[in-house]
């Protein structure tokens, strides 16, 4: 009886410990998917981004997304940001459009899958930067649920567009 009750316990253990692995797997690939459609070939990066060293504004979103974004660009990015809601942009504070000219930004995307038991819905960040200077806007078409993993590529892409200038 004992012996039954540890394997049962053993059994608990393994399937805990395997639902954990493959939950810190999710979005693994993220990383090595998005790197090609982030450049400026691709057309998610703005040729003249990290000519000048302009402050970067990114917009804001809800509470939690918000968090990841100043976290990642924090920890990451290699010049001045700074993290305003959507409004500020029209604000007289940041109308010098040489010292704020890119604007990191991101719209929901919704995708509906269907199946046998009805319809689920995913929703993911679509990435965006914006050249106030001419208007022009440069999306990344790479999408995923975990934005903040493909974030943090697009912080890394932008420091090496940064870092290619300097050269």
């Amino acid at each position: 009886m004992k012996i039954l009750k540890g394997t049962k316990f053993l059994s608990l253990i393994l399937m805990v410990t395997l639902y954990a692995l493959f939950l810190s797997s999710c979005g693994i690939s993220v990383k090595p998917k998005s790197k090609q459609y982030i450049s400026v070939e691709r057309g998610a990066i703005p040729p003249d981004f990290g000519v000048e060293n302009s402050t970067l504004l990114c917009i804001s979103g809800t509470k939690q997304y918000t968090k990841y974004l100043i976290k990642n660009f924090e920890s990451l990015y290699l010049r001045d940001f700074k993290v305003i809601e959507k409004n500020d942009l029209q604000s007289d504070k940041y109308d010098d459009i040489e010292k704020y000219r890119f604007v990191f930004n991101f719209y929901e995307v919704f995708k509906v899958q269907n199946t046998s038991n009805g319809s689920t819905t995913r929703s993911s960040k679509k990435f965006f930067i914006t050249d106030r200077k001419d208007g022009k806007k440069y999306h990344c078409q790479f999408t995923t649920p975990y934005y903040s993993k493909l974030q943090k590529v697009y912080i890394e892409k932008l420091n090496e567009k940064i870092l290619a200038e300097k050269n």
